[in-house]
């Protein structure tokens, strides 16, 4: 996998073991890209849809993580819509210093897992791309990291007026990543984990759709821990800070006081609508004309 600058922004690419063959794919990464590209060349048709609703991203400090491979999953239809009826959160609790003993994986699949690849970048763009050099999704998170970006890139390119103290926050004081994640310890490894400067988040490798967002107490130092401390069957996380751990247990939200909540709001609005509509046609019968004169 490969990271690189070209003229139209940066670009994720896939090169074969053997020498001199032709890349495997190369799709852009920085520039906004519409779900409808996966059905026709949008960017070359309508390139004004591309930038619709999207996060204007300044290139010259944009910096990438290296690429996540997660187990590719079916895709489904861009047109979603999402409820939240069932959703997962992690509760905070007082991390302690304790060895983690790895739990073993369990065996591949027969036939050989297939890959994702998605790219992360500094501004919360995260773009898949599948097997085949296929457009999956790309979406605008909340895992970024854009204070520090300008930190981070002038650290990794170093001048003739380097600031001693970039080295300094770039491997002490702050350490943005991406990896797979899976909500149960012995899970599909189908979703992906982005540790930025405000929050993590976990995205679903299927369409991009944020699974949890949690909201960081400290810029990380390092890559998340994670385990089932809890021994319930769900990854918890540790996130290291700089003078502290902080622990978090996962756990899952049934949806239910969400779907109540949501069938009584509808109920609601019908029912005024009914209301509203029966006094605009309903009229008073007129009066009978007396007999009597």
């Amino acid at each position: 996998m490969d990271d690189s600058e070209d003229e139209l922004g940066c670009y994720g690419q896939a090169l074969p073991m053997v020498v001199g063959s032709k890349p495997l794919f190369k799709h852009s990464i920085c520039k906004a890209t519409h779900w409808t590209e996966t059905f026709i060349a949008t960017d070359k048709w309508f390139p004004q849809l591309n930038k619709v609703g999207r996060k204007k991203i300044d290139h010259d400090i944009t910096e990438p993580l290296p690429p996540v491979l997660i187990q590719s999953v079916y895709h489904s239809s861009p047109v979603k819509l999402h409820l939240g009826l069932t959703g997962y959160s992690w509760t905070k609790w007082l991390a302690r210093r304790q060895k983690v003993v790895d739990a073993p994986a369990p065996p591949p699949h027969p036939e050989g897992p297939v890959y994702d690849s998605v790219f992360v970048l500094s501004s919360g763009r995260v773009t898949s791309i599948g097997p085949k050099g296929e457009f999956n999704w790309q979406v605008d998170t909340k895992g970024d990291w854009d204070p520090a970006s300008e930190v981070i890139y002038n650290a990794k390119h170093p001048s003739w007026n380097q600031d001693p103290h970039h080295l300094l926050f770039l491997h002490e004081a702050f350490t943005p990543s991406a990896q797979p994640h899976s909500m149960t310890s012995f899970g599909k490894k189908d979703q992906v984990l982005i540790q930025g400067w405000r929050g993590l988040v976990v995205l679903s490798g299927r369409d991009g759709s944020t699974v949890t967002y949690l909201r960081l107490p400290c810029q990380p130092i390092s890559p998340p821990t994670l385990a089932d401390f809890s021994d319930d069957g769900w990854n918890d996380i540790i996130i290291t800070c700089a003078d502290r751990y902080e622990g978090f247990v996962a756990s899952r939200q049934s949806g239910f006081w969400n779907t109540t909540i949501l069938s009584l709001f509808v109920g609601v609005v019908l029912t005024i609508i009914a209301i509203y509509t029966r006094q605009r046609t309903v009229r008073p019968l007129p009066l009978a004309k007396s007999s009597l004169d």
